[in-house]
């Protein structure tokens, strides 16, 4: 029992040592980045819940909130578009 321990305790040893070394992880990019225009959230005008949702009033507000959405929605991906570029600059 002992040789078999002695012979286990040097494979390991030996196996060790020949081991692969983990690779070191390439340290992470630190980027100053200045702050970039962000649209403020709109206010979105309500819909008449007592009318039907396809009656003229309530088409024209449904309208009215989708460009709005559009607009805010283009502006945060202008957003992102700033800041996308100031990361390619290094």
């Amino acid at each position: 029992m002992k040789r078999a321990a002695l012979l286990l305790i040097t494979l390991i040893a030996l196996c060790s040592c020949c081991a692969a070394r983990p690779a070191v992880p390439e340290a992470p990019r630190i980027i100053m980045a200045y702050p970039c225009p962000v649209p403020i959230a709109p206010v979105l005008p309500a819909i008449n819940g007592d009318a039907l949702l396809d009656e003229p009033a309530n088409v024209e507000i449904i309208m009215d909130r989708d460009s709005r959405m559009r607009r805010y929605i283009d502006g945060l991906l202008d957003a992102l578009d700033c800041y996308a570029s100031q990361a390619r600059e290094d």
